[in-house]
């Protein structure tokens, strides 16, 4: 899954960026570079977003 598709599940569901980070164990900055692509995800960032997300009831 891409930095773009984290992005736009986040927005969908309204979760805030930084309390993704929060939830995941990482900064607002790392997720954000990773959102856009200036950094690469790694499989296990991936795998913990994509759960974070799913799980996500607030």
């Amino acid at each position: 899954m891409t930095g773009r598709a984290i992005k736009i599940l986040r927005i969908t569901r309204n979760i805030p960026q930084w309390k993704l980070a929060q939830r995941v164990g990482i900064t607002p900055a790392y997720l954000s570079a990773m959102e856009t692509g200036r950094v690469e995800m790694s499989d296990e960032i991936e795998m913990l977003l994509k759960k974070a997300i799913n799980e996500w009831s607030e």
